[in-house]
């Protein structure tokens, strides 16, 4: 019996772990997260939630590639450039929805 349909939600760890998001293992693999959320779309009726490497640069990345829930911790509250959670955030929604608009 197919279990795929049962399914709610899948979450791809896409990245390394927070310690090592500013290294290149640590990055968001779009690529390879794609391909897996192409092959499972056919039969998959859930949410998918990506988590690793999501930052404002990659989050458009993320979300063009089919995720609907998204995990950036180490983003958020640890931003490079010291910004706040708040502004992080909203730089992140900016950023989401305007890859959404872009074909």
């Amino acid at each position: 019996e197919p279990h795929l349909p049962q399914i709610g939600m899948l979450t791809f760890q896409a990245a390394g772990t927070a310690s090592r998001s500013t290294v290149a293992a640590g990055a968001f693999a779009r690529d390879r997260a794609a391909a897996y959320i192409a092959c499972l779309q056919p039969g998959f009726r859930g949410t998918i939630q990506v988590q690793g490497g999501i930052t404002v640069e990659t989050i458009g990345a993320a979300v063009q590639t089919g995720a609907e829930f998204l995990v950036a911790g180490t983003q958020i509250f640890r931003h490079r450039d010291g910004l706040t959670p708040p502004q992080v955030i909203q730089a992140m929604l900016h950023a989401a929805a305007e890859a959404l608009q872009t074909p």
